[in-house]
C-alpha cells in the first residue's frame, strides 16, 4: 500500500505527539518518584533525632535538664520480624528489652512500659537482679505487633523505616527519663521476605500529648509529656524482581496491544482481538499490583 506524502506527515505527526506524550509523563513519573523519596528521607532522620518533629505531630512542651526525676537506661535487641504487611499496615517483631537504674527497686519500669502505635502481645521477664553498687537491672522478651501505615507511592521499588516506641505508662518526663543504652543492636538472622535491612538506630525524645488525662494534681490545660525511646529499622527492596513480577502482565499486554499494528488494516477482527486481550492483561495486573 502506498502512502501519500500528506498522509505520511500526518502519520509522522502523531508519532511525534505520542512520544512526546509518553516522554513527558514518564519525566513527571520519575521527578514525582524521585521527590517522594528524598521526603521520605528527609521524615526518617527527623523522625531519628532528638530535637526533631515530623509535620503533623503535637510539638513536644521543654522538659527542664534538671528535676526529681530518675534516669533510666533503656535499650533493644530485634531478634526477629515474623511478618511484615503492607496492605494490612502492620508488622510483627520479637524483641529483647532491659532497663537500668539506681534508686528505689519499686520504681520497676518494666511493669509499666509500653508500645505507642503498637500492641504487646507477649512480655516475658528473663532477668531481674541488684547490683553491689545498688543499681536495679530488668530484661524482656517482648513479642509485638506494630501498626504502620505504609507509604506505597514507591512499591515496587520502595523502601520504610519501621519503628518501635517504648514508653512509660505510668512516669511522666517529670518523674522518670529514659536514656538510650548504646547497645542495642538487631540481629543478623532478621529477615524481611522481598526487603532487605540496611540501617538501625536508636533515640530518645520527648512526647507530649495533648491531654493530663484529667490528673487532679495538674493545673487545667497542663500537658502530659514523657520521654519516648525510639527504634528505627530501614528496610528496601532486595531487587528488581518483585518488579519485574507485578509488570511483567502490563509489558505484556502492551507487547501485543504493539503487535496488532502489523496487521493489515483490512484485518479487523484480529486487531479488535488483540487490543482485548491487553486490555485484560493490564486490568488483570493492575489486580495483582493492587493485592
Amino acid at each position: 500500500m502506498t502512502i501519500s506524502p500528506r498522509r505520511g506527515r500526518f502519520l509522522s505527526a502523531w508519532v511525534v505527539l505520542l512520544a512526546a506524550i509518553y516522554m513527558t509523563v514518564g519525566f513527571l513519573a520519575v521527578r514525582s518518584i524521585h521527590d517522594e523519596r528524598r521526603s521520605a528521607l528527609a521524615a526518617q532522620e527527623t523522625r531519628m533525632s532528638p530535637t526533631g518533629l515530623e509535620a503533623g505531630l503535637t510539638p513536644p512542651d521543654p522538659i527542664p535538664a534538671t528535676g526529681d526525676f530518675v534516669p533510666v537506661t533503656v535499650g533493644l535487641y530485634l531478634d526477629g520480624i515474623e511478618t511484615l504487611s503492607i496492605r494490612d499496615s502492620f508488622w510483627n517483631a520479637t524483641f529483647y528489652v532491659w532497663f537500668r537504674w539506681q534508686g528505689d527497686r519499686a520504681l520497676n519500669p518494666g511493669a509499666s512500659f509500653r508500645l505507642v502505635d503498637g500492641r504487646i502481645e507477649r512480655r516475658e521477664l528473663m532477668d531481674e537482679r541488684t547490683a553491689p553498687d545498688g543499681s536495679h537491672y530488668q530484661r524482656f522478651r517482648v513479642t509485638a505487633r506494630m501498626t504502620k501505615f505504609f507509604n506505597t507511592t514507591r512499591v515496587p521499588l520502595d523502601s520504610h523505616m519501621l519503628n518501635i516506641y517504648v514508653e512509660d505508662g505510668r512516669l511522666d518526663a517529670s518523674r522518670l527519663r529514659y536514656v538510650a543504652d548504646p547497645d542495642s543492636s538487631i540481629s543478623s538472622r532478621v529477615r524481611v521476605s522481598g526487603y532487605r535491612v540496611t540501617g538501625f538506630r536508636t533515640v530518645v525524645k520527648p512526647h507530649t500529648y495533648r491531654s493530663a488525662y484529667g490528673d487532679p494534681s495538674v493545673a487545667p490545660g497542663t500537658r502530659a509529656t514523657f520521654t519516648e525511646f525510639v527504634v528505627g529499622v530501614n528496610i528496601e527492596r532486595s531487587g528488581p524482581g518483585v518488579y519485574l513480577k507485578v509488570f511483567i502482565g502490563l509489558f505484556a499486554g502492551m507487547a501485543l496491544a504493539l503487535t496488532s499494528f502489523a496487521l493489515r488494516a483490512a484485518d479487523a477482527g484480529p486487531r479488535f482481538s488483540m487490543l482485548a486481550g491487553a486490555y485484560f492483561g493490564a486490568v488483570a495486573n493492575s489486580y495483582l499490583a493492587g493485592s
